[in-house]
């Protein structure tokens, strides 16, 4: 399967949480405000010159990016007090982010970092190898997608959520595909991202697969000679009169 593709269904899965989904609808009508009144975007940008923060224009999402609505709420938590000062100014205080939600957005940026990061990563690849895949998956499964106990429930249930469909799209046969291409690599082939036993394991694996291979390939040059050396002992057709 395709590595973003199943990274993007099991944000899709986080994303889908009550809590989340409320913060994505109440930062996109905050937005979408903005780019449809150049009235208020002009005071928006006079708050921000009045507060001293850098003068930048909110961002609206693409449904089909999920990221951009990570740099969406990034951007709306980043100009809190300047949207705040605007909206009260022009009387649209409803549309501002409650105190409850902006500390979903905190979380929902916390957990969905290191995604993007990877995201970022890969599509700045003009070719993504398969060698780096497991590294990335083992990150993401074994590390940031960990519940950790100091985790708000939120942030519990969006890595719960998102590392059970990663795990439920990589099969053990498949992961040990990934791991034999990132053997092969010159600079992960120490598999620093498995455990000293998971290391052996994978290493008797590929011996076995490599005896296979070996046996394969002899028994194929063995049936090349015998076809040439029947071939020629065979006496040559006499050509019709």
């Amino acid at each position: 399967p395709c590595f973003s593709h199943c990274l993007n269904l099991a944000v899709e899965k986080a994303c889908s949480i009550a809590e989340v989904c409320k913060v994505i609808a109440r930062c996109r009508r905050l937005v979408t405000h903005f780019h449809h009144s150049s009235k208020d975007t002009y005071i928006l940008k006079q708050k921000q010159t009045d507060l001293h923060v850098k003068e930048q224009n909110v961002i609206q999402d693409v449904t089909t990016r999920w990221n951009s609505s990570y740099y969406m709420i990034a951007r709306v938590v980043e100009q809190q007090q300047p949207l705040c000062a605007a909206l009260l100014e022009v009387k649209r205080a409803d549309l501002f982010p409650s105190d409850n939600e902006f500390i979903a957005m905190d979380v929902y940026l916390d957990v969905m970092k290191p995604l993007v990061t990877i995201t970022e990563a890969i599509s700045a690849q003009k070719w993504v190898t398969i060698s780096t895949l497991r590294p990335l998956l083992h990150k993401l499964l074994k590390s940031h997608l960990i519940e950790e106990s100091i985790d708000t429930s939120l942030a519990k249930k969006m890595k719960s959520e998102m590392n059970n469909n990663l795990s439920s799209r990589y099969t053990d046969n498949l992961l040990h595909l990934l791991s034999n291409a990132a053997f092969l690599h010159s600079r992960l082939k120490n598999l620093p991202f498995l455990s000293p036993i998971e290391v052996n394991e994978l290493h008797d694996l590929i011996r076995q697969e490599a005896v296979q291979i070996a046996k394969s390939n002899q028994l194929a040059v063995g049936e090349i000679e015998i076809e040439t050396d029947s071939a020629a002992v065979m006496p040559p057709t006499k050509k019709a009169k």
